[in-house]
Order: structure tokens, then sequence, then C-alpha cells
């Protein structure tokens, strides 16, 4: 029975240029010419993932702006690239042989996550709160330069997704922008660095994943995801910070915006230490002293809202062990009622 590589249909449909993908509308794996192409027809999951992904790009394309539309292909283009080139031991698309073993495991479960990966940023292309929102991209992959010929993690990689609001219109500018400056030099080194990654030089796979969650009359809030894996480490590295645009002021969230007094970060600090002793056993607990743990819970970007509650976020080890996660501390608004000021329970409930 023939499979269908949808992804490579709708990116040749799409972008004639890309002359690697099969030359067809449909694809009849019994005629598959490239090494990639026939390692997904071979592996059924791969092939599952293929047609996902598919619907995940033909979905995201829809109702964009023709720049939009455009800086998704192109986007597109770039992750086709790097997914042939990243789960090898040279950065180099492979024309025969077997995939290299990683970590005891074929180099199929690393596109397998890579798919996964691309679907997920795909998926952030759709209409939110009457905006339209679609992602940007960009992928480096190269060779570790640090990397001994015997090593299993000789290819390393950086990539990031942020979001976009489609259109000209001066909250889409200033949006874009504010997200932009919030990306600052990961962006930057990475579009200088281009698809094969020259002038990287870095023993870790490095990614930045950004996404929206909230759009509301008062904010925009963004969930952005750092990780990092060090070839050769136990395991890897993450952070979870929120990124939150004010719509009317048009900028990026303050302390004092909701927070005032001179007393307030003294207020807050406790009751955050309070609620950790509360939700981690004490033997879990790994608390800094208290100047350290002031700076973290005062950070707007470790700031999540609901209409009840303030949300801390903590990474892994600031708190507890690296096994307990990235804790996030939910404090009541009722107990700091006496430190918030008249915009907080209009940025907090997104009214």
């Amino acid at each position: 029975m023939f499979r269908l590589l949808f992804a490579f249909s709708l990116m040749l449909a799409a972008l004639p240029a890309f002359t690697s993908a099969v030359q067809a509308a449909s694809f009849d794996c019994s005629k598959a010419s490239s090494f990639f192409e026939k390692t997904i027809c071979g592996d059924p999951s791969l092939s599952a993932a293929d047609e996902t992904l598919a619907v995940a790009y033909a979905t995201a394309l829809g109702g964009l702006s023709s720049q939009a539309a455009d800086r998704v292909r192109a986007d597109q283009r770039s992750w086709l690239d790097f997914a042939s080139r990243l789960c090898t031991q040279d950065a180099q698309p492979m024309s025969a042989g077997n995939f290299p073993l990683v970590e005891g495991a074929y180099s199929s479960n690393c596109l397998q996550s890579e798919f996964t990966s691309r679907i997920g940023v795909l998926e952030g292309s759709r209409m939110m709160g009457k905006l339209r929102i679609y992602p940007v991209s960009a992928y480096a992959v190269f060779v570790d330069p640090e990397a001994d010929p015997e090593d299993a993690w000789r290819v390393g990689h950086q990539a990031f997704s942020a979001p976009r609001i489609d259109g000209q219109t001066p909250e889409a500018k200033a949006f874009n922008s504010f997200v932009d400056t919030k990306l600052g030099d990961f962006a930057t080194t990475l579009a200088a660095a281009g698809p094969t990654g020259r002038g990287l030089e870095t023993g870790s796979d490095e990614d930045a994943d950004l996404k929206v969650t909230a759009v509301l009359p008062s904010r925009i809030t963004v969930e952005r995801t750092d990780s990092s894996f060090g070839h050769g480490a136990a395991h890897g590295e993450y952070a979870i910070t929120y990124l939150h645009f004010l719509r009317e002021e048009q900028r990026a969230l303050m302390a004092e915006d909701v927070f005032s007094g001179e007393d307030w970060q003294a207020i807050l600090t406790k009751a955050v230490t309070d609620e950790l002793h509360r939700e981690i056993a004490a033997d879990d607990l790994m608390l800094s002293d208290d100047t350290d743990l002031t700076l973290v819970v005062t950070d707007p970007q470790r700031w999540d809202f609901t209409d009840k509650a303030l949300l801390i976020q903590f990474q892994p080890y600031e708190v507890s062990y690296y096994a307990y996660g990235a804790p996030t501390v939910r404090v009541p608004w009722a107990q700091l009622s006496g430190i918030t000021t008249e915009q907080a329970s209009t940025i907090a409930a997104g009214y």
C-alpha cells in the first residue's frame, strides 16, 4: 500500500524552488529517491508524523497575509533542510547506510522527536482573540567542534520559534518588536550563523520556544521555554518564563504596573515563602537567602496570572531538586491586597 509523503508534496506545491523534494503531487514510497524520504517511508511512525505535519503546515498557512505566508514557507524550507541533517554524524544529509546510534537508540527516534517539535510550532498559527497569530522560526545544525570522532553526540543545533501578529497595525508592529527584543542575542546570533551554524562553537543543543498562551483585552501573554542539552550530560536543562505585553500601553509589563508601596517586595517574598513551605515537603525544599528569592519573585517574567491568584514560576534547582521539576507557586490575590495597584485586577483578569 502506498504511503503519501504529504509534507513534501505540500512543500513542493507551495515552494517550487525546493528541488530536493519529491517531484509529484503525491508520493509513491516505492519510488522514494532520497535517503531522507526512504527513512520516512520505511518507518510507520515517521510516515504518520509526516502526514500530521502536512495537515499542520496547510492549516498554518490558512488565512495569512501573503507576507506572513511567505515567511512560514521559507521557515518550512529551512526546517526540512535542518531535519535532513540534524540526526546524522556530520550535519550533512545522508545518502546511504543506516542512521548512527545515538545514546543507544537509532536516530529515527531523533527524527520522530523533531517532527513532533515542528508540528507543535505550526500549531501556534491560529486566530486568538481576533488576532491572527503565526510562528516564525530559525534553525542551525553543525558539527560539535569539541566532539571526538567516536562520540555519540557529534552534531549540535540551535533553534527558536516565536509568535507574530499578522498585519501592519500599530499593535502588531509593537508586539512583534517586543518579541524580537526579548529574543535578543539568541536570535541575532542564530540569524548570523545561518542554517549551517557557521561560527557557532558550542557543545550543547540550544532551543527557545515562544508561544502565545493568552490574548485578552488588557494583555497578550507569551510562554517561553528555553532548553539546553550539553553533549554527554546526564540530562538537559530548561527554564520557563513569561512575557506580558500590555495592549493599551503597547509595551512590556513592569512590576510597578501590579505592585506599589515601599515594602511590596518583602511582603510578596514572604507570601511566596509561606506558600513554598506549604506546597513542598521540608526534605525537598531548598531555599537560598531572602535576597536571591526576592530577585526571582519580583521579576515580572516569572509571573503568570489568574483572576484568583498570582502564579510565580520557579526553575529546576531553584527551590527544590531537579526531579521535582519547575515548581509553580500560587499566591491568592487576597493575600496581596494591600500592595497591589488599581490596575492589577485588570491585568490579572485580562479585561
